[in-house]
């Protein structure tokens, strides 16, 4: 007999606030922290979904947090933007344009 452990999402989100809670005391642009809080939770929640089913849309949405926001949130602060291929748009415009169209996407999946 085999038992299962179900955590809810208070829990969760506890969770990520702890597993993410560098990202407070960090100097970088508020909507980048909330995309790195958002890329935890989504994290927290594929791992937790993962042994019972197959969790594709955290894991499609998993994908497109890292690298729509997070890889280019790296580039910004700790490459300098000097990389093979720099980004070059500046920071605030395109975190606030990506992080809204996350947003919209995990609505529509959820």
């Amino acid at each position: 007999m085999s038992q299962t452990f179900k955590i809810n999402n208070s829990v969760l989100i506890l969770q990520t606030l702890v597993v993410s809670g560098w990202v407070l005391s960090i100097d970088i642009y508020i909507i980048s922290r909330l995309g790195i809080m958002f890329f935890v939770y989504v994290i927290l929640r594929f791992l937790q979904n993962l042994g019972r089913e197959l969790p594709m849309r955290e894991l499609t949405l998993m994908i497109m947090l890292l690298q729509l926001l997070i890889c280019p949130i790296l580039v910004y602060h700790y490459f300098d933007n000097d990389v093979r291929y720099p980004m070059e748009i500046a920071e605030i415009p395109y975190v606030n344009y990506v992080f809204l169209a996350i947003s919209l996407f995990a609505l529509g999946l959820f």
